[in-house]
């Protein structure tokens, strides 16, 4: 029997709408992944700023290309890269089922749920830290998104 493996894909795209039809769009898109993603023991987190989505989505390899054969086929996004599809030995966000952050509306993080994403990064994905580099580095080198 084959192990069944983990990843963790990033990705950025586009809103491929403009407001007010966005922030509808918005909170269908976390809605569907609040009430999805735990069917197909997928975690992560989503942010969002000023027309750009940012997710990073873990689970397994499987479950993870076909939702973003999903993403990729939602006219709510466009220019949809893949930043980063990597193999990972543990999830980075085991008690995320979704979680979102919008930080184009002004409004601050609750520190608790800062202190968490960066105690489950550091715990879980500095070990990744190639992985991260890379990351990095593509985001840098496609910062015209």
């Amino acid at each position: 029997m084959s192990k069944i493996e983990l990843h963790m894909i990033a990705y950025a795209s586009r809103a491929a709408k403009k407001q007010p039809q966005l922030h509808k769009d918005i909170i269908d898109i976390v809605k569907t992944a609040k009430q999805m993603n735990p069917k197909f023991a997928i975690t992560g987190v989503l942010f969002y700023d000023q027309g750009l989505f940012l997710q990073v989505i873990e689970g397994h390899k499987a479950h993870l290309n076909q939702l973003i054969q999903n993403i990729q086929n939602d006219q709510r996004h466009s220019q949809v890269d893949i930043l980063l599809d990597e193999p990972i030995e543990r999830r980075g966000f085991s008690d995320w089922n979704m979680d979102f952050f919008d930080l184009s509306n002004g409004r601050t993080i609750e520190k608790d749920k800062l202190v968490r994403l960066a105690e489950d990064f550091q715990m879980n994905l500095i070990p990744r830290g190639d992985a991260f580099v890379r990351f990095y580095k593509t985001i840098l080198e496609r910062s015209n998104l």
